[in-house]
């Protein structure tokens, strides 16, 4: 009986999924050894316990939205303990990493940034908040205006949904959380943030870390102001200002990763799957050189990839698939009229709670 509510459960929350139409990082690729991410439509259901996973939990496919919130720090509840994991992936300074997105909406238009936090030697139970965060990647508005033009988020979408950022070749070895966001600006003067921490292990000989000046606190760093508030489709404005300070310039990191591009960078990546470490494998990573903890066979994780998919968000309420997304499409879909989107993203920690969720995320009007 148990299995077959389970079951059910599970098939109510996949289908709220489509019906919702959000996203969340469903791979994290560290150096080219692919982690699963947390799958709240998966992992909160079945199985139990908890799968290991390098990002700390999500309740759905949400947003948080208000920016005063604790949970804007890794999204709703992951802040909690009960929430966060002790499994990290180890990756060299200097080396890519990417964020898989299953799903993005066309219409949800907004900057993508990403930050990093020193845990120190573990990330396992560090406290995210206080002025601890740098940013190591930031897009906004790329070209033409805020209602036509084209977004960070875009070219998320166009880059196969997915997002590929650069440890700054220099930084200092050791534990780091990477909070991965995409803001949604489509419902003017309601913002949507959609966090996602990974937990990771620098390695190499770095000894640069951020300057007072570049560490901010999340939340802290929104403000009630034009990157949050602004009414991307009137008046046509032709500049955006993202959120906090300017990308950090540890070893003279300056700029944006080349592969986030229009043409969608460099294809699909092939699977091989990254091996997690914890514990002790943690700390021994810390201040070793190369990668050769950090790839491997990882029994620990699953390794199914669900295939992404653009959503384009109609007049009616519907939601469509898209096969591709071409620079004409992701222009063309720039139009479609924004709908404001009642999420329930409260975080459920018990069993029975998480199935009363899904249950009313169904009925939610999108």
């Amino acid at each position: 009986m148990k299995s077959i509510i389970a079951a059910t459960v599970l098939a109510l929350s996949t289908l709220t999924s489509t019906v919702s139409a959000h996203g969340y990082v469903q791979n994290v690729v560290v150096n080219g050894n692919t982690f699963t991410a947390f799958l709240p439509f998966q992992d909160n259901y079945d199985p139990k316990p908890d799968p290991l996973r390098i990002t700390r939990h999500i309740p759905d496919d949400g947003p948080v939205t208000d920016f005063t919130s604790k949970d804007m720090t890794c999204n709703v509840g992951a802040q909690d303990a009960s929430q966060r994991t002790t499994s990290h992936a180890a990756v060299p300074a200097g080396a890519d990493v990417t964020f898989q997105w299953v799903r993005w909406p066309t219409d949800h238009h907004g900057p993508v940034t990403t930050w990093m936090a020193s845990c120190g030697s573990d990330c396992s139970t560090f406290d995210a908040t206080g002025s601890v965060w740098f940013k190591i990647d930031e897009l906004g508005l790329v070209s033409g205006t805020t209602d036509t033009g084209t977004w960070a988020s875009d070219v998320l979408i166009a880059n196969n949904i997915s997002w590929t950022v650069t440890i700054p070749s220099k930084l200092k070895s050791g534990a780091y959380l990477i909070r991965h966001e995409i803001l949604a600006l489509h419902s003017a003067g309601a913002p949507q943030f959609y966090p996602h921490c990974s937990q990771l292990v620098v390695t190499g000989s770095g000894t640069a870390t951020p300057s007072s000046s570049e560490l901010v606190a999340i939340p802290g760093v929104y403000k009630n102001d034009q990157s949050t508030m602004i009414d991307i489709w009137t008046n046509g404005q032709t500049s955006y200002p993202i959120a906090g300070p300017a990308v950090t310039k540890i070893g003279a990191y300056t700029t944006t990763n080349s592969k986030n591009k229009l043409g969608g960078g460099t294809g699909p990546i092939p699977f091989k799957a990254g091996k997690i470490i914890s514990g002790n494998a943690v700390a021994s990573a810390i201040g070793s050189t190369g990668d050769a903890v950090a790839s491997g066979n990882d029994t620990g994780s699953t390794t199914t990839t669900t295939k992404a998919a653009a959503t384009t968000t109609t007049k009616a309420g519907n939601t469509t698939k898209a096969a591709t997304t071409t620079k004409a499409s992701v222009a063309a879909a720039s139009t479609t009229t924004a709908k404001s989107c009642k999420v329930a993203t409260k975080k459920k920690n018990s069993t029975k709670a998480n199935k009363r969720h899904a249950k009313k995320r169904l009925l939610s009007n999108h």
